[in-house]
């Protein structure tokens, strides 16, 4: 007995119910010059992934941009930036990792630079962060794990470690992407320094992901911020940036050409 097509066509309206899809995924990006209230503009355009293979001339781009995604008099600059990609904005580096409605969103590119000292200690904090997760997990009833001398992790060096993560913060390139935070990060001191060890821990490991080279938030509530605290975002037209550019990078890293996405 055929549905009828009320029978299968219900699923698609509630994607929260019957699952599915909510949006489109993006393959690539595009820069796009086109005219918008009598100015031309140079924005970055994600490519829809149903649109790849269809999208390998460079008319055939320009009529979709300006048919398909409403762009008056497109001209197309660069054809394809590929996601994960390097960016410097503004003199710091980013790769470029998704969209979200008219901003792009971003992960770190430079790298967190810490003496050999402080690293070994950030792996001990990180060890047991771990261990007391799995500890609770085995028995939520339990309290909390307590650190042991074994551990080798203190209220003393945790705040150091905290001071020196503000401190790159503050004084380093970071402040170029971070430096929004850095008075929050301060007034979260006093709420840190009354912290049990173990959660000052899982602060300190939440902290370290406002520097990791890929799309992690930091949950910074136990100190005042907010759960998604570090996400990058920046305007799609580059010329509301100071300076904004692409890296091209070799395959083995050792060469690079920077090319300015703004003329």
């Amino acid at each position: 007995m055929p549905l009828k097509a009320g029978d299968y066509r219900e699923c698609f309206k509630d994607n929260q119910k019957y699952g599915g899809y909510n949006k489109v995924s993006g393959a690539f990006f595009s820069l796009v010059e086109y005219t918008e209230k009598g100015e031309r503009i140079r924005s970055i355009v994600d490519i829809p992934i149903c649109r790849k293979n269809f999208l390998v001339e460079h008319e055939k781009m320009e009529k979709y941009f300006e048919q398909e995604r409403g762009l008056s008099d497109p001209e197309l600059i660069v054809s394809c930036i590929k996601v994960y990609s390097v960016l410097k904005i503004n003199g710091f580096r980013y790769y470029i990792a998704a969209r979200s409605n008219d901003q792009l969103v971003f992960a770190p590119a430079e790298q967190l630079v810490l003496s050999n000292e402080n690293e070994k200690y950030i792996k001990k904090v990180l060890k047991f962060v771990n261990r007391a997760n799995d500890y609770a997990k085995r028995d939520r009833n339990r309290a909390p794990l307590q650190a042991g001398k074994f551990d080798g992790v203190t209220f003393d060096e945790n705040l150091r470690i905290y001071n020196i993560l503000l401190r790159k913060i503050e004084d380093s390139i970071f402040n170029i992407s971070l430096g929004k935070y850095s008075k929050k990060l301060e007034a979260g001191r006093e709420l840190f320094i009354k912290l049990p060890v173990l959660d000052q821990c899982k602060v300190l490991e939440q902290m370290l992901n406002l520097f990791a080279c890929n799309r992690v938030n930091a949950d910074l509530t136990m100190i005042g911020l907010v759960k998604n605290t570090g996400v990058m975002t920046a305007n799609r037209n580059v010329g509301k940036a100071d300076s904004f550019t692409i890296i091209y990078q070799s395959i083995t890293g050792l060469f690079e050409q920077e090319v300015d996405l703004q003329k």
